[in-house]
């Protein structure tokens, strides 16, 4: 049993505090392998921004929206270079004197409003690229913050529960608890990463249930400080309780 507990603090600790260099020497990995995550909710940020969204992915919102107005910019342009210079002819055509200067005055106008629609279409495509890019920082800068305090988190819980496994050798059954709601805590989090996205989003982009982690690891780190400064009086009472219900005659002592 004792062994055990080395054995999975070690290797916690291991890949946790690998995972967590990763997010600080290649965060761009990070960002790949979330991407949909990323995806997701740049698009629900931008949405605030640009109006209801009817596709899921902000790729393709961000092609079928350039395009559109990329369209519309090429539309208005042909319109000034073959269309415009018809529509002033017939416009001044109709007017009594076409020599006349408010004549000319109003053909310019007219020039110009159709330049400067083409010049606000262009500004559009522009803006939406930024709101994007902004939004990408913004969500791939939460999502490495929340990685580091998982992975971070789980390393120093793994690497004190072996620790203390390795030092304490009578604590060993009351280092099976705090080991357990680490396991559970990471078997969640990774069962939401593959068979949960929705869930998974919640948990990396909404602070509350970040909240929810982090008082969930401070029971672990009261259990381990109970073991370390209280002789385990408290862990120990817990693990009885659980063996009770278990009905099993084993018990655990303070240490």
């Amino acid at each position: 049993m004792r062994g055990f507990l080395m054995t999975v603090g070690l290797a916690g600790a291991l890949l946790s505090g690998l995972a967590f260099a990763l997010t600080l020497l290649e965060p761009i990995l990070v960002e790949r392998s979330a991407r949909t995550l990323l995806q997701r909710e740049i698009e629900r940020r931008v949405g605030h921004r640009i109006g209801e969204l009817s596709d899921s992915r902000i790729g393709a919102l961000a092609r079928r929206t350039l395009d559109r107005v990329g369209k519309d910019a090429e539309a208005v342009e042909q319109a000034i270079r073959k269309d415009l210079p018809q529509r002033i002819a017939d416009v001044v055509g109709n007017m009594l004197d076409a020599g006349c200067e408010c004549r000319r005055r109003i053909a310019q106008l007219l020039t110009r409003n159709f330049e400067e629609r083409a010049v606000s279409l262009e500004q559009m495509r522009q803006r939406l690229t930024t709101w994007i890019e902004a939004a990408y920082a913004s969500v791939a800068g939460n999502l490495l913050r929340e990685v580091r305090i998982f992975t971070g988190t789980n390393a120093f819980a793994f690497a004190s529960i072996g620790l203390l496994a390795w030092r304490r050798r009578v604590a060993t059954l009351q280092l099976l608890l705090p080991a357990a709601i680490v396991l559970c805590a990471v078997a969640i989090t990774g069962g939401f990463y593959l068979f949960g996205q929705d869930w998974l989003h919640a948990i990396v982009f909404n602070d509350y249930v970040g909240f929810a982690y982090t008082a969930w690891m401070l029971v672990v780190a009261s259990l381990l400080g109970d073991i370390v400064f209280n002789r385990a009086q408290v862990t120990t009472a817990l693990v009885n309780a659980c063996l009770e219900a278990a009905g099993s005659a084993l018990r655990a002592v303070p240490c």
